[in-house]
């Protein structure tokens, strides 16, 4: 039976080579030396476990990781860690859309529902915490724009990066509704 959780640091360290080995087989890093891979899983993924732990969460079966998200809930507060340039051009949208985040899964593992399965834990840890939306950062030609438009994001935003479209992908988690609601009843 898979389980999502989040990972103590022990754990971390014990099941850090299997996210590293996802994380490496859905990028386009395979062929940059080691020194550079594990640079970009510092930056991609350690960065996040290191300064948002408990938004950092697996799907595990039979002590083999599945899958990893991992999440920051304060974009705004975020921008002077992270380096990358596509976070920083969507800087005047994080007041609105505070949570983004990074998923993956292993390969062989993508369109069984584990991806999906791991969003819906981040969405009911947003809910719980009070986090009313979440937002992506991806290219228009990458598969993962059909999976998030599958899973209810719609595209708020767009530049350019290089030769590259970026897409600024957004999901309100509800929690908008019901103020929405009183103001329409106290109308």
């Amino acid at each position: 039976m898979m389980t999502i959780s989040t990972l103590t640091q022990v754990e971390y360290n014990r099941l850090k080579p299997q996210i590293f080995e996802i994380f490496l087989s859905q990028s386009s890093y395979l062929s940059h030396s080691s020194e550079e891979q594990l640079g970009y899983f510092n930056k991609w993924v350690e960065l996040y476990h290191s300064k948002w732990p408990d938004w950092f969460f697996v799907a595990i079966q039979d002590n083999m990781v599945l899958g990893y998200v991992c999440a920051c809930p304060n974009s705004v507060d975020a921008l002077p860690a992270i380096s990358f340039t596509s976070y920083h051009l969507f800087k005047d949208y994080y007041e609105k859309l505070k949570l983004h985040f990074h998923i993956n899964v292993k390969l062989g593992q993508t369109g069984s529902g584990i991806g999906s399965r791991m969003l819906q834990h981040l969405k009911m840890v947003s809910l719980q915490k009070q986090v009313e939306n979440c937002h992506i950062i991806t290219s228009e030609h990458e598969k993962n724009v059909e999976f998030y438009l599958k899973n209810g994001f719609t595209i708020v935003g767009t530049q350019s990066l290089g030769k590259h479209k970026l897409l600024l992908m957004a999901l309100d988690l509800g929690l908008s509704l019901p103020s929405q609601i009183d103001k329409n009843l106290q109308s």
